[in-house]
């Protein structure tokens, strides 16, 4: 970076946790597509929270997204967003914080749209609640919001509805013209990696783990749904390596599952138990749904129902 290109909001770092990066190595193939596609959401992303619209094509882009050497005995990537020069004067420290606090909440934002976890208009609501409150303590959040995100040219009543307003008009817009860059970025995700954390050890971090990346990376209507509890009649397959399961869900049906409880890797565990003698067994799962069906489920621990 030279004296023409400064930051724009502080460095933060992306953590990919998991599988082979127990080891301190990823697939560097896998990696090099996560990193593109994330270095083309956080362009995307500050330029739509600096100009308030969404860039489309080949855009000019003002902003551009470097990366600096991972800790040693990690895999962590520190990410650095810069400007170019003519954009440089409005990013004092107070600046950077309010729009690092604003670019943040919108890929948050985004990542519940990939996902599914949240619908467009839900998405809208918390964000805009989340950002006007952060507003009315900070003078230079508010100055974003009209002469960035939201626009001078919007005539509404206040603040609140004319962010509500822009966003309900171009986040989903975002949210698609990213989502190809997004099938990037979770390339690791249950292949090299188990999940890759934004903004790690802040705040503001915000996780992808394996159901997530499915979603985004599926050509079909798919959700994911909150952490709930089950019980499995039977199973009638587990592989102890990959963690592939099928099993006969009480209330669900026969459905294919994976397991990311490290207890897999223990021998006699509850799986292959249940395996082996045929028994019922209770779990926690985060359901991938299609059209309100479970596809599968994402299986993070699991109890005997006799122990």
């Amino acid at each position: 970076m030279g004296e023409e290109m400064q930051q724009i909001i502080a460095p933060f770092t992306t953590r990919y946790d998991g599988n082979d990066t127990k080891y301190h190595v990823i697939d560097a193939q896998q990696y090099g597509q996560s990193v593109l596609g994330a270095a083309k959401i956080y362009n995307a992303v500050s330029h739509y929270c600096y100009y308030g619209n969404v860039p489309r094509g080949n855009y000019k882009k003002q902003f551009f997204c470097y990366s600096k050497v991972p800790k040693e005995g990690s895999y962590d990537t520190l990410f650095i967003l810069i400007a170019t020069l003519q954009q440089y004067q409005l990013f004092g420290d107070l600046y950077k914080e309010a729009f690092g606090f604003l670019f943040a909440k919108v890929l948050d934002g985004l990542h519940g749209i990939w996902t599914g976890r949240s619908k467009g208009d839900q998405v809208v609501e918390k964000l805009t609640d989340t950002i006007c409150e952060q507003a009315r303590h900070s003078a230079q959040m508010q100055e974003i919001m009209v002469n960035g995100i939201i626009g001078r040219d919007i005539a509404h009543a206040n603040l609140f509805e004319r962010l509500h307003g822009k966003l309900i008009d171009t986040l989903p817009a975002l949210a698609n013209g990213t989502h190809n860059s997004a099938k990037d970025m979770v390339t690791p995700i249950g292949r090299s990696c188990k999940s890759m954390n934004q903004f790690h050890g802040t705040p503001n971090q915000s996780t992808l783990d394996e159901p997530d990346a499915e979603v985004i990376r599926s050509n079909q209507d798919l959700e994911v749904g909150d952490m709930d509890q089950y019980k499995c009649n039977r199973i009638s397959e587990v592989n102890v390596k990959t963690g592939h399961c099928q099993l006969d869900v009480d209330g669900v049906g026969t459905v294919n599952g994976k397991i990311n409880d490290p207890t897999l890797e223990v021998p006699d565990n509850v799986y292959t138990r249940a395996l082996n003698k045929q028994s019922s067994f209770s779990f926690s799962a985060k359901p991938v749904t299609r059209h309100g069906e479970v596809h599968k489920l994402y299986i993070s621990d699991a109890k005997d129902d006799n122990a």
